[in-house]
């Protein structure tokens, strides 16, 4: 019995590449930042809903916190929004694996999203991924038509309807 004891927690050490996890890790965090160029506040409302600004930020116990608006940025500690189901956190992961957010090698990586000043007049999403000891911190110009700016719009586009921000 102690055998198969250590056995397995050996086996619970081993790295999972994330492309062979169908489900998040239990401790899979992301925190999403949406800049924009400026914008009147009324006219924010009229942004298509992945390029408005906010802030998002999922919390391993499945807590999506939102901040929609002007002053939405990296530092924003948004207030608790909803405690998302557990297909709902599956599919986030999905979304963010799939798109290869979590590669190594991807182009959009930079070292830190704290620091991180969006040009002016560029659409940019920031993306923070965690889970085991993998970080990952890209910026996605959501501006361009490639498949980087286009898993930006994606996962803005998610989080901001698990937040209920009307298209």
């Amino acid at each position: 019995m102690i055998l198969l004891g250590l056995l397995l927690g050996a086996c619970a050490s081993v790295d999972v590449p994330p492309d062979r996890l169908d489900g998040p890790p239990a401790d899979f965090a992301l925190a999403v930042t949406v800049f924009g160029p400026e914008f009147d506040e009324a006219d924010i409302a009229d942004l298509p809903r992945p390029f408005r600004p906010a802030r998002y930020i999922v919390e391993p116990n499945r807590e999506l916190r939102a901040s929609i608006g002007p002053g939405s940025d990296a530092e924003t500690y948004p207030p608790l929004t909803r405690r998302l189901e557990r297909r709902q956190m599956a599919q986030l992961w999905r979304l963010v694996r799939d798109a290869g957010l979590l590669d190594p090698s991807h182009p959009g990586l930079i070292d830190t999203t704290s620091t991180f000043r969006a040009p002016a007049n560029r659409r940019v999403t920031t993306v923070y991924a965690a889970y085991g000891d993998t970080r990952r911190y890209l910026q996605l110009y959501t501006d361009r038509d490639d498949a980087s700016g286009a898993a930006g719009i994606a996962l803005a586009d998610r989080l901001a309807e698990l937040a209920w921000v009307r298209e």
